[in-house]
């Protein structure tokens, strides 16, 4: 692939941990992405933040981690960020000399090219819509983003950086997440009968949940089998809308059933989760937060045909009634909407399962080893072979 093997540095941000540990979703994909670099013999340093357990430094495999600080994050912006510029001199000082870095922290790019050990090959991850940070960011040599939609705001924000900027898309584990065996006529993918209505992601108010369970309880009326479960991190502390939100979404349902479970962070088990529902919804409301969409991405291999607010990211790997739904969340009854596209699923199975087939093909196309080979043309084009 490459003409020798890279040094390649990932400063992750502050506040998740890397793998096993309770993490995010951009620290499991760049750390998935360390081993599939490392396993075809580039070396990787990954400078993260610590957690219980885990051990300040440690090397497996061609890759070395560097954990430093354990902060919360909070609800306020402008804290995080004080907080962030801790963690990222830190970072920066345990930066070793790199072929090229990719970082998502918010201070640590000025840092590394402030040190001068990037070699003018700082790649800045924008894992969310920028906010004006972007423009402390000259001398990065790439603004890394994983869907088009955020690649345009870049570019709205800093014209400049049009050239510099370039779409991967997030990967997704195509071993682990995986089609089930199908279930007996008339049955579940459970094999009971009752169906199951799953959401995965943060429980807060702009993944838009509430409108979830408000379309759940139009459609229990005349669909008593179905049952709703919502599984992912709650406390705010860790992304979540907190103990409130969770009350609202419990007094919404009403005496209907609604199983709301902690996240779940290993694979697999977040694979037997999938593999056991029949439909799935991601009804996210983020205008200027969601990026790519990885969970729904995992729902589709698994053969589920998920629904999906109209946010542009979703649009790359998801088309209305081929692969999946999408509903109208900005018209004037969203629940009512997403209702409607549910209804629709429940009440045409034959045509819900040709979905989950088609969406089972396309997410297929976003496994590590596609995705990890774009991103070392990437840095191929930036190192341009020189030593």
């Amino acid at each position: 692939m490459t003409s020798r093997p890279f040094n390649i540095t990932i400063a992750l941000g502050p506040f998740y941990p890397t793998p096993p540990a309770p993490t995010g979703a951009v620290q499991r994909i760049w750390s998935d992405l360390a081993d599939e670099f490392a396993r075809r013999g580039h070396h990787v340093t990954i400078l993260a933040c610590r957690y219980q357990g885990q051990a300040a430094e440690e090397s497996r495999g061609g890759i070395t981690i560097r954990r430093r600080t354990s902060l919360r994050q909070g609800k306020n912006i402008y804290t995080d960020i004080i907080k962030d510029s801790w963690y990222s001199t830190r970072a920066a000082l345990l930066m070793p000399r790199a072929d090229v870095v990719v970082s998502n922290a918010f201070w640590f790019p000025i840092l590394a090219a402030w040190r001068q050990r990037t070699r003018g090959r700082l790649i800045v991850h924008v894992a969310r819509a920028p906010k004006g940070q972007l423009r402390l960011y000259r001398r990065a040599a790439r603004f890394d983003t994983p869907s088009e939609a955020i690649r345009e705001q870049i570019i709205a924000e800093v014209p400049w950086a049009a050239p510099r900027t370039t779409v991967v898309p997030y990967p997704i584990n195509t071993e682990v997440f995986t089609t089930p065996m199908p279930a007996p006529a008339g049955k579940s993918r459970a094999g009971s009968d009752q169906l199951t209505l799953l959401y995965t992601g943060r429980i807060h108010p702009e993944k838009g949940i509430h409108l979830l369970v408000d379309a759940y309880a139009r459609v229990h009326a005349r669909r008593p089998e179905l049952r709703l479960r919502l599984v992912g991190a709650q406390k705010v502390n860790e992304g979540g809308g907190g103990d409130d939100y969770t009350r609202q979404l419990r007094d919404k349902a009403g005496g209907l059933p609604l199983a709301i479970d902690q996240p779940i962070y290993d694979r697999s088990g977040l694979a037997a989760a999938l593999q056991t529902a029949d439909f799935y919804c991601y009804p996210s409301l983020a205008e200027k937060g969601e990026t790519f969409g990885v969970a729904p991405l995992e729902a589709m291999a698994t053969g589920l045909a998920p629904i999906v607010s109209d946010l542009a990211c979703f649009r790359q790997f998801m088309v209305d009634g081929a692969t999946g739904a999408i509903f109208d969340h900005r018209c004037a009854d969203p629940a009512g909407a997403l209702a409607e596209k549910l209804a629709a699923m429940l009440d045409d199975p034959e045509a819900t399962r040709r979905m989950g087939e088609a969406a089972a093909a396309r997410a297929r196309e976003f496994g590590y080893a596609a995705v990890a080979d774009r991103h070392l043309r990437e840095f191929e084009s930036l190192i341009g072979g020189r030593a």
